[in-house]
């Protein structure tokens, strides 16, 4: 559960600093509105609107939380490749969490074309920086190819018997 407490017993400063456009601020003023909390209704639209101003800073946190918005309909339609784009902007910024849900719609064919290769490559960066989770995906990824050439080349020797 997180503790939102930081945010709250701070809401008139970070209303000041969002409306100066410090990203942070934004981010957080985004929070409010997508939780409901202190003084804000609970509002996904507000809250977009507060995650993109936040996000196009290059703010991390704004840039998966925008990403996670358009992944489920909050506050937009459902935008899979939009989803996609913004976790590849945080994942490019070394947010392991992100690698992860990048290469996650890689081997899924989520928002992007499915490519196995591309999927190992986001697992692997995110492996590289310790990411238990994505040591786990990648074991999986391995797993999964194996028993898909297995099943490609019983395929293949059908086919072949077949054509005699």
């Amino acid at each position: 559960m997180h503790d939102f407490s930081v945010i709250t017993d701070n809401i008139e400063t970070i209303k000041e600093m969002a409306a100066q456009g410090d990203a942070d601020a934004q981010n957080k003023i985004g929070v409010c509105y997508q939780c409901g909390l202190s003084d804000f209704p609970k509002d996904y639209v507000k809250a977009v609107e507060w995650y993109t101003k936040s996000a196009m800073q290059g703010f991390i946190k704004a840039q998966f939380n925008l990403a996670t918005c358009y992944l489920n309909g909050m506050g937009v339609e459902v935008d899979d490749k939009a989803g996609v784009e913004w976790f590849m902007k945080n994942a490019e910024q070394g947010n392991t969490e992100a690698m992860n849900n990048v290469g996650f719609s890689y081997e899924t064919g989520l928002g992007v074309e499915k490519d196995y290769n591309k999927a190992l490559e986001w697992y692997t960066k995110a492996a590289e920086l310790g990411d238990e989770t994505a040591l786990e995906n990648i074991r999986f990824c391995r797993k999964h190819a194996l028993a898909y050439k297995k099943v490609l080349l019983l395929k293949k020797k059908r086919n072949k018997s077949i054509r005699k």
